[in-house]
């Protein structure tokens, strides 16, 4: 997967990186909540996210470019900067300082150096609604695929749980349920069933 194909607002990414070497991303509760603590203040104001999940060594987002700042639906619009259109380079920088933030703070940590994550995080620009629709699944699925949980419900480190409950949340949960016209269509769609099927079309998408 290239991690150069283009960046244009109004579109689904998907976004993904992996541990540089065998370092665990993740070793403790905390170092989950700052990751994402991270990502809602440098990633999220230029992005709607759709579904996470984090694992010990690696991550999946799914996106969609917002083509203004200040639309940020937690928030509210700041009349000020909603002309301000969004841009590539806005987007790969936001995701960058994302990333060196969460790697200053562990290497102060745990004492560690170098490169924590890959260099470039890979993107997929999604252009069909059905590979939408498996790639939530997808990535909700990822701790029973990599065999870091055994229930899709088990894992708290993922954005499912947000959709069985009414939270505040950065997660455009609404919109991620119209998409599959229903939280019972949702639910199908993170069986047992639907774990083959869904790897099958979407695993060798991912490989390093």
């Amino acid at each position: 997967m290239s991690t150069k194909e283009s960046i244009v607002p109004g579109y689904y990414y998907h976004l993904y990186n992996h541990s540089n070497g065998n370092l665990d991303l993740f070793r403790n509760e905390e170092n989950y909540r700052y990751f994402i603590e991270k990502y809602v203040k440098h990633v999220h104001p230029l992005v709607d996210t759709y579904a996470y999940c984090l694992l010990p060594n690696h991550f999946h987002f799914l996106v969609k470019i917002k083509t203004t700042k200040g639309s940020d639906p937690l928030k509210g619009s700041d009349p000020l900067e909603a002309s301000n259109q969004i841009t590539a380079k806005q987007i790969t920088n936001s995701i960058k300082n994302w990333l060196i933030s969460y790697t200053n703070a562990y290497h102060k940590v745990y004492g560690t150096k170098g490169n924590l994550f890959h260099q470039r995080t890979r993107r997929k620009r999604i252009m069909d609604e059905q590979y939408l629709l498996n790639l939530i699944g997808y990535i909700h699925l990822n701790p029973l695929f990599h065999q870091f949980s055994q229930n899709v419900t088990e894992w708290q480190h993922s954005s499912f749980a947000n959709f069985l409950n009414s939270d505040l949340t950065f997660i455009h949960c609404k919109q991620v349920l119209k998409l599959f016209q229903g939280k019972m269509n949702f639910l199908n769609y993170h069986n047992e069933k639907m774990i083959t099927n869904i790897l099958k079309n979407l695993e060798s998408d991912f490989l390093d």
